[in-house]
């Protein structure tokens, strides 16, 4: 039980973690673009 519940915590930690490395990449993006114009 304890061991499914851990692995539920690091896939979301995870799925977190990825959210905010996409967020970074699309802000990347955004300035090259305003950099461009």
């Amino acid at each position: 039980m304890m061991k499914k519940h851990s692995t539920i915590n690091s896939l979301h930690r995870g799925g977190l973690f990825s959210m905010h490395i996409m967020k970074r990449q699309v802000e990347n993006v955004v300035v090259g673009v305003n950099q461009i114009v």
